[in-house]
């Protein structure tokens, strides 16, 4: 049976379904927080470097290999059938072959750029996996068209303690960077036949030349822009990698991993805003309104935790991954700032996908792009971490052509969002602030916080949440 109740009003819907991601996030928040505790302790920055380096270059031909087929199928207007899912399915087939072949030809040239050998075994196999990663996808875009987030969180975390389970039993054991790597396969390969046990179904072969070319033109339009976007994250294996090494691309990864970890809701409210959204896009008032609150209750959301942490990270992150991990701490603020910037924007790609402008989402994405990679270019090799940190900041000027985008559909304003971030950005550079000035960074937020509007705002939010888990 689906998760939705046809009786229960949309909001009441999304909010459950919010619930069981966030919740899902949660756990997966500890999970991940104590795996990559254990493991960046056990195999240390070098070997974790290594590991992330083939990982992020990896995902990017994954990324790719997606083919916007899970948007496709989760907001196309007709029911999906079985023979769209097993198109769908062959498609997905066809095509992680495809880019994982290409990825292990190109791993001589990847080699050489870097000038580090050690990363091309860890690419090598994960490659030769990438298929697992997106053969998933039928079966949980037919749960997600359900609101099915209860059995789609299941799956998701009990995957997680999987990788993290494995990888950390393997770091004990003396594997080294082959841990994690052993660890990420193992969890790709659960999910792919868990999902597909869960819809009651088996993947088959099926090919319509017409259904073919309209995934493929849908999918195009959809993930192009995720794909511009995604060469961000060959930045820090290609970039820092050859003039850093592969110990700074395990500082760099460890921090995003963190930011990530802590910004769990980030990835569940894109996930919501999309079919929320779409929606109320016919009515440009309530669709007005769920965009400025889905702004605020976005800084707010990620502020809290990042700048939480922020505050204790001086003493917490040498404690709890070694001394040799406190280089981290010199780019944590800058990575930071960029994620809660990214998250916020995001609501705004989020209306423009809505809109189907998928082409002004992928110039603004290219922009974003284009300028961290030319930053971290001229600045990496100059001043270290440091440069990317500046880069990921300086990346945050391409924001002003999302905005502009989606500014001619409506008129909005940031004033839920604004009073969070001057409230919790200037928290996050605790880390580089030496006491007593780190409480000065304090004084933003409390004249935030003793606003009515402020005050209210949170106790909304919680409500929401006791309402929700209730």
């Amino acid at each position: 049976m689906p998760w939705e109740h046809p009786q229960l009003p949309l909001r009441e819907q999304v909010l459950r379904g919010g619930i069981y991601l966030s919740l899902r996030e949660g756990v997966g928040l500890a999970v991940g927080v104590a795996g990559v505790l254990l493991v960046t302790r056990l195999i240390g920055p070098t070997q974790y470097g290594l590991y992330r380096g083939a990982l992020e270059i990896m995902a990017f031909f994954a990324g790719v290999a997606r083919w916007g087929l899970d948007a496709y199928l989760i907001r196309r207007e007709e029911v999906p059938t079985r023979a769209v899912y097993n198109q769908a399915f062959s498609l997905l087939l066809l095509g992680s072959l495809g880019f994982a072949a290409l990825g292990l030809l190109s791993t001589p040239l990847l080699g050489r750029w870097l000038g580090d050998i050690r990363y091309l075994a860890p690419l090598q196999v994960l490659l030769a996996a990438l298929p697992f990663t997106v053969l998933s996808i039928p079966a949980v875009a037919q749960l997600e068209r359900e609101l099915d987030y209860r059995r789609v969180a299941a799956l998701e975390t009990i995957g997680q303690i999987l990788y993290q389970g494995l990888s950390v039993l393997l770091a004990f054991r003396g594997w080294g960077l082959w841990a994690p790597v052993a660890g990420y396969v193992a969890w790709n390969v659960w999910t792919t036949i868990a999902s597909w046990i869960l819809i009651r179904s088996k993947p088959g072969w099926h090919w319509s030349t017409s259904l073919a070319r309209e995934m493929l033109t849908y999918g195009a339009g959809y993930s192009s822009s995720f794909w511009v976007y995604n060469i961000r994250t060959l930045v820090n294996p290609l970039i820092v990698g050859r003039y850093l090494g592969p110990q700074q691309v395990g500082f760099v990864s460890l921090t995003i991993r963190l930011v990530e970890v802590l910004g769990f809701v980030r990835a569940a409210t894109f996930r919501l805003s999309l079919a929320t959204l779409g929606r109320v896009q016919q009515d440009a008032d309530r669709l007005r309104r769920a965009l400025e609150e889905a702004l605020g209750l976005q800084a707010l959301a990620l502020g809290m935790p990042l700048a939480a942490f922020a505050l204790v990270a001086p003493v917490a992150l040498p404690r709890l991954f070694g001394n040799q991990w406190a280089p981290a701490l010199g780019i944590y603020p800058f990575i930071s700032v960029g994620f809660m910037a990214g998250g916020v924007f995001g609501m705004l790609a989020s209306v423009l996908y809505v809109k189907r402008h998928n082409l002004q989402v992928t110039g603004a994405n290219a922009a974003h792009s284009l300028l961290f990679g030319l930053l971290a270019i001229l600045l990496v090799p100059r001043v270290g971490l440091l440069g990317y940190g500046c880069a990921e900041i300086g990346a945050m000027a391409s924001y002003f052509v999302l905005h502009r985008f989606a500014a001619r559909e409506f008129s909005f304003t940031y004033r839920n969002a604004i009073p969070w971030s001057v409230a919790f950005l200037p928290i996050f550079f605790a880390p580089i602030v030496e006491w007593p000035w780190r409480m000065a960074l304090l004084l933003p937020l409390a004249v935030v916080c003793a606003t009515p509007t402020a005050r209210e705002k949170l106790g909304e939010v919680w409500i929401l949440f006791r309402r929700g888990t209730a």
